[in-house]
């Protein structure tokens, strides 16, 4: 997933599926695998579950490009898509959590942090400077004063407390 599991793999996903795989009708279900005969009903699955996953791939690439260049609402669409087909993926959260931080929806953002360190608590010991992900750094900067503000006209917001901890620790700042 690009630095030490962190979600922000732009590099690396933006090449992964050379056909866009969320613009093509996606078509199984419970009731086609079983209908089949038992040995066929293990080549479904694989072949469903390898749909999913490039689903959810295609989607955290969308969401990737459209967080580089800045386009953090259409980022919290694509990553909040990519959930739906891999609820299960930690750095799935964990990017929809920045996403939403970038929008300015704490609480949402906060939820979906959560969500991540829940299925994977590993992902707090996390050494990364999260600049390296905007397009602009500068935005980055822009969005922790918004949110150092809001926490401090709503102190006991512990959502708030939650996400500008957690942007201290990926944006280099563990200190604070």
């Amino acid at each position: 997933y690009g630095y030490g599991g962190y979600g922000y793999a732009y590099p690396y996903y933006a090449a992964a599926y050379s056909a866009p795989a969320v613009y093509q009708t996606i078509v199984y279900g419970e009731e086609y695998a079983q209908a089949q005969p038992v040995e066929q009903q293990a080549v479904v699955n694989t072949q469903r579950d390898d749909r999913v996953a490039r689903a959810a791939t295609e989607y955290l690439a969308l969401g990737d490009a459209a967080f580089k260049e800045g386009r953090y609402a259409d980022a919290v669409r694509y990553y909040a898509k990519a959930v739906e087909w891999a609820p299960d993926d930690p750095v799935l959260y964990l990017v929809l959590s920045d996403a939403l931080f970038a929008t300015g929806d704490y609480h949402y953002a906060a939820y979906a942090l959560r969500r991540a360190l829940e299925l994977n608590p590993q992902l707090a010991q996390l050494a990364i400077d999260k600049r390296k992900f905007y397009g602009v750094a500068a935005d980055f900067d822009a969005q922790l004063a918004l949110l150092e503000g809001y926490r401090q006209d709503h102190f006991l917001d512990d959502d708030a407390r939650l996400v500008l901890a957690a942007n201290y620790l990926y944006g280099g700042m563990p200190e604070k």
